[in-house]
């Protein structure tokens, strides 16, 4: 490739390293990160001279690991983000490694597919059926909060919110009857519609639902993707932050995160995760039930057990 055809951005490929993207460029160099190169970010990012021809460039100038990378110049230096890294197949190899049988597995379908499934169907018959809608659309309003807190109620949703979120949100269903309307309206339209338009609105109504000062907040993520994940989790996705951030964190995406939740995050985690659900169904993964499980393994004691070999390897490089 000649020197002149390089650009900040582009997508480009390595006979060694594979495919990767162009994130700085001088008149000298070439700084290009490789989606699959092990290690840090930092290790990932590989200086080229720019008049060695050894890179090509891509015939697909899209790759959803490349497209939300993170910023990796800061300054107009490169310095990419100092944090632990794992690819994809990293993931999927620790994953194997704790259920053989991956989405199969029947201990993986006894911790953590089966509960959430049951879960699913318990919201779909309730809140997406006919009775439902017609309950959320003209009431009794306190059948609606009863439905709503019973849902909400269930294993896994209870154990995926935290304590203080299924107190405070179960508190404001019981204390405002009309707030508890407009969160179920807003859960059914962010079901069935699935745009920023819907998720704003519920975030909106999910705002509504009353707050003690001093007490647990009710607008958490959490709190406003549990519904959504359950009654439609081949669309939806559960957001948890710390577990979400780790995982973004953990392959080098990008995922805008924001304490209040936003479309543009939710957006690039059901980008995120619809790329995961692709990689693992030769696995047998069959929805995002089976992400956000996979998600919630990896970031777990997995993780740290992948968290003390990289760094373990990251000391061996620095004192080679």
């Amino acid at each position: 490739m000649a020197a002149e055809s390089l650009s900040i951005g582009l997508i480009v490929t390595h006979k060694t390293w594979g495919l990767g993207k162009v994130v700085h460029l001088d008149p000298q160099d070439a700084w290009v990160y490789f989606r699959d190169i092990e290690g840090t970010p930092k290790d990932a990012v590989k200086q080229l001279n720019r008049r060695v021809a050894v890179l090509t460039v891509a015939e697909n100038q899209s790759d959803t690991a490349l497209d939300h990378v993170p910023p990796m110049v800061r300054n107009g230096r490169v310095d990419p983000p100092h944090s632990l890294r794992i690819t994809e197949q990293q993931a999927i190899d620790g994953f194997v490694a704790d259920f053989p049988r991956a989405f199969d597995d029947p201990r993986y379908l006894k911790q953590e597919r089966n509960k959430k499934w049951k879960a699913h169907r318990r919201v779909a018959e309730e809140l997406l059926s006919l009775h439902g809608r017609r309950i959320v659309a003209e009431g009794p309003l306190d059948a609606l909060a009863d439905m709503l807190k019973t849902l909400i109620g269930l294993s896994p949703a209870k154990h995926l919110l935290a304590p203080q979120e299924l107190i405070a949100v179960n508190d404001a269903l019981r204390r405002d009857r009309r707030a508890a309307q407009a969160f179920g309206e807003a859960v059914l339209r962010l079901v069935d519609e699935g745009d920023e338009r819907a998720f704003s609105g519920l975030v909106e109504a999910t705002g509504s639902l009353p707050a003690d000062p001093g007490r647990a907040r009710v607008l958490t993520w959490p709190v406003v993707t549990i519904l959504p994940f359950l009654a439609k989790p081949d669309g939806h996705m559960f957001l948890k932050p710390m577990q979400t951030q780790r995982i973004a964190e953990a392959f080098t995406f990008d995922l805008e995160y924001s304490a209040r939740p936003k479309w543009d995050t939710y957006d690039r985690l059901l980008i995120l995760s619809n790329r995961l659900l692709e990689r693992l169904r030769p696995l047998g993964a069959r929805d995002l039930i089976d992400v956000q499980s996979f998600m919630w393994v990896v970031a777990g004691w997995p993780f740290r057990r992948q968290d003390k070999a990289l760094r373990a390897r990251s000391r061996g490089v620095a004192g080679s």
